[in-house]
């Protein structure tokens, strides 16, 4: 039996819209929505509608002011956590995401070149992703 897709909002497709028209590999949410408590509702909201339907892989970052925002928090009273937009398609083989970090090494987010701990963290992540999928495939046969 195939899982339906989940309906997405208004608010979801508006942004997944504007995501769509970044051609970055690597997309902060705070790009899209101030990540503030009056948000929260929203926030998680887009979460869950892009996870159920495949559209994007949201990797939260926690500590992101010294992770992912060294420079720029200095100057910017920023949220602590930061949540990472990846297309699902990187997480399809182990070859595949040493790829995508390899590629995303140096990359800049606003000011701030990745760390090497967030990228520790993005390459855990996408593996997690990679065996869930995996052990889901093993399942169904």
């Amino acid at each position: 039996m195939k899982k339906a897709k989940a309906i997405l909002s208004n608010d979801t497709i508006d942004i997944y819209k504007e995501i769509s028209q970044r051609k970055s590999p690597l997309l902060p949410i705070s790009d899209f929505i101030e990540i503030k408590p009056d948000n929260e509702g929203k926030i998680e909201k887009l979460i869950t509608e892009m996870r159920s339907n495949n559209l994007k892989i949201i990797i939260p970052i926690y500590n992101a002011r010294q992770t992912l925002y060294p420079q720029r928090s200095k100057k910017y009273l920023l949220s602590d956590v930061e949540y990472l937009m990846i297309d699902p398609e990187i997480a399809t083989s182990p070859e595949s995401i040493r790829d995508y970090i390899d590629l995303v090494s140096g990359f800049k987010l606003k000011e701030d070149a990745i760390t090497g701990s967030a990228l520790f963290s993005i390459e855990k992540y996408l593996m997690s992703i990679y065996r869930q999928n995996r052990a889901k495939i093993k399942r169904k046969k």
